[in-house]
């Protein structure tokens, strides 16, 4: 069965851009087949010159870590746009740390990411169970990079946010109190100590946040499906991937739902585009 998608209505909204429309997705986790679908239902709708950000999470926990992955990583105007950004997920962030510790901190690495749905990712690469002892892999680099091909330099391009007009593209989304400058500074691969102090990891206090960002920021992010987000505000009848306050959430809950979703932006609005599939 393949994926189909859908597209909302236009939804009135304060977005201001600089440019083109802006597109984004939010969480893959290896759902190729509605990745595909996303990316050509969108082309189909963009005017010329119009950007595409991934959100990250390409990867982990569905079947097709490899193939979301090679999928990202095409030329923009092959997958017919003028731009296009893939920010680090916090499920990228484990994969890199994973590959890039050695030593005492390779074993906690590992089983950060793999305790975490990476073994689906590494299944992808070729790379299963039983080529690895229980003290983690010897090197992890290597084979994957070599099963990426050409598309591993996209783990090279990865990007903490991206700011355009009044939107700001964040994995995760924002501290309120702290500045923008500190939020993003230092590695994004550090091991995360506290989740709610990283820009990959973070849920509270910004899902809970309901004032105006600075500069009137409309925080476009993933890493929290959206379901489980209203189900906490005891919102339990409310349409998925609405604005809320001044935050977009696009996190489908893709590797439960099959659904991945995603959204166009223009002057004075958006409008939400969801594919779903098998998972």
């Amino acid at each position: 069965m393949s994926a189909t998608t859908t597209i909302s209505d236009w939804i009135k909204a304060p977005v201001t851009l600089d440019g083109p429309d802006e597109f984004a997705i939010g969480d893959v986790h290896g759902c190729r087949e509605q990745l595909d679908s996303l990316i050509q239902t969108m082309a189909g709708e963009a005017p010329a010159g119009s950007c595409l950000t991934f959100l990250g999470d390409l990867i982990d926990r569905g079947w097709d870590s490899l193939g979301c992955l090679r999928l990202a990583a095409r030329p923009a105007g092959d997958l017919g746009f003028g731009e296009c950004h893939v920010l680090f997920g916090n499920h990228e962030t484990m994969m890199l740390w994973a590959m890039g510790t050695q030593d005492d901190e390779q074993q906690q690495a590992f089983r950060l990411w793999t305790d975490n749905g990476g073994w689906a990712a590494l299944e992808s690469f070729g790379m299963g169970e039983e080529d690895y002892d229980e003290f983690g892999p010897l090197t992890l680099t290597e084979p994957i990079r070599a099963s990426l091909g050409e598309a591993a330099t996209l783990l090279d391009r990865l990007e903490t946010h991206r700011r355009t007009g009044n939107l700001l593209f964040v994995r995760a989304g924002l501290h309120p109190k702290i500045p923008l400058g500190r939020w993003f500074a230092g590695d994004p691969l550090r091991p995360v100590i506290n989740e709610n102090a990283h820009f990959a990891w973070i849920r509270f206090p910004f899902l809970g946040f309901e004032a105006e960002f600075d500069d009137g920021l409309i925080i476009v992010h993933g890493h929290t499906p959206e379901d489980i987000v209203q189900a906490w505000k005891e919102r339990r009848d409310a349409v998925l991937h609405r604005l809320d306050g001044w935050r977009l959430g696009l996190d489908g809950g893709s590797y439960r739902t099959g659904t991945v979703a995603g959204a166009q932006f223009r002057n004075g609005g958006y409008r939400v585009f969801t594919a779903s599939g098998p998972i």
